[in-house]
């Protein structure tokens, strides 16, 4: 995220690495779900929804690999729920570069969206 050589603008109008948007997305109540996360960042991340019960914490790359996690859940209720990176990994705007006024955790479109879970 936001290093000086980064060519790709994010939603928030700042430049970045590599991102790739998941929007949103819909599983099936009490049907387990697998996610799998893949970072190029040299910095950790998460995928964090305390209304779904996870906060996966996805690994920083390295020079050999890139930062892999898969995470199991079921969902329990039916609803929209917001996911978002919990974990500041910049120098600008105090660790929060998702947004250009630093508001981390409230950023929208940008490392953070939504599940919906239907019956």
């Amino acid at each position: 995220c936001g290093p000086a050589d980064a060519t790709t603008v994010g939603p928030d109008g700042a430049k970045h690495d590599v991102f790739m948007s998941m929007g949103a997305t819909s599983v099936k109540v009490g049907v387990p779900v697998t996610i799998t996360i893949t970072s190029k960042d040299g910095a950790m991340h998460s995928m964090t929804s305390a209304e779904l019960g996870f906060n996966i914490i996805v690994p920083a790359a390295t020079d050999k690999a890139d930062g892999t996690v898969s995470y199991t859940f079921t969902p329990t209720k039916t609803g929209s729920f917001r996911w978002f990176c919990a974990l500041p990994c910049d120098t600008d705007n105090a660790g929060w570069d998702m947004t250009s006024d630093g508001t981390g955790a409230g950023q929208s479109n940008f490392m953070a969206g939504t599940i919906t879970v239907t019956a």
